[in-house]
């Protein structure tokens, strides 16, 4: 759980789609949509670990005590996960929100030569 919030904290980059994106195993984001992604990913999988987690947590004191565990100790565990991940991501992203560099758009690009617009 905690792995995956550290990984998806370091991977979170802002966008810039001049930066090639040629590597299968980390491709840097060209547009704040597909940090987004990321980011959503990251929370699935944050997710889906703590639940895990969760269910172990949940049979190993159901074999010990012979009882059910409390249902609203067992939701701190997954709320508490999604929570640390939240945090870590909006203090990474929000450090970097200057550097996100956007693509140009060819239809409304103006060259200035001189001071004067080509078009």
């Amino acid at each position: 759980m905690l792995l995956a919030v550290l990984v998806g904290g370091i991977s979170a980059q802002a966008p810039h789609p001049f930066i090639p994106s040629g590597d299968p195993c980390c491709g840097h984001p060209d547009t704040w949509g597909e940090a987004r992604w990321g980011f959503v990913w990251t929370l699935g999988y944050v997710l889906a670990e703590s639940l895990l987690w969760c269910l172990a947590v949940a049979l190993i004191s159901w074999a010990m005590t012979e009882r059910r565990p409390r249902v609203k100790r067992l939701a701190m565990l997954p709320s508490g996960a999604l929570l640390t991940a939240i945090v870590v991501f909006a203090v990474v992203l929000v450090s970097q929100l200057d550097e996100g560099r956007t693509p140009p758009d060819c239809d409304t690009l103006h060259v200035h030569a001189f001071g004067v617009a080509v078009i």
